[in-house]
């Protein structure tokens, strides 16, 4: 039985500079379209390689943690302290394959405010720019726990 490459030979590999690379990109979408189309080929050329599929996993969703939250920086949403980014469903899981959907939630202390929500807005209509399949949802946690307890999609979503 021949092992397959383990996701230590990945970190040092094709994906050294892609963070540094994503931390440099500012308002243009073009620059980060490329880089998630960069990201899903390395994934691939390393599946192609017969690395552990778990790992590779892994390294998607740490790929699009950098990416997401580069943008959520340039966005100026980082300064807000009320507001937290959060991966749910399998990209909250580290399961993030090349064509699944970005679920996330944002998680609001209180209810957003006109600017918060323009901003929000800015946020996700740049993220579909991109081309990434966004399922997303805004929420207080009250919020959170009032909708998980009526919909088991809701709940099972932030396991």
């Amino acid at each position: 039985m021949t092992s397959r490459p383990t996701f230590t030979s990945l970190l040092t590999s094709d994906f050294n500079g892609w963070a540094e690379k994503i931390s440099a990109l500012k308002d243009d979408p073009a620059p980060y379209r490329q880089a998630v189309k960069d990201l899903k080929q390395i994934i691939s050329d390393h599946f192609d390689r017969q690395y552990n599929i778990d790992d590779l996993l892994k390294k998607m969703t740490e790929g699009m943690d950098i990416l997401l939250s580069q943008v959520w920086k340039n966005m100026g949403l980082s300064d807000a302290m009320d507001v937290s980014l959060i991966a749910v469903g399998g990209y909250g899981r580290r399961e993030l394959h090349p064509g699944s959907d970005i679920d996330i939630v944002i998680l609001l202390k209180e209810q957003e405010s006109e600017a918060l929500a323009e901003k929000l807005s800015q946020y996700f209509t740049f993220l579909w720019d991109l081309g990434l399949d966004l399922g997303h949802s805004v929420r207080t946690l009250d919020e959170c726990w009032q909708e998980g307890g009526k919909d088991i999609t809701i709940a099972t979503n932030f396991l």
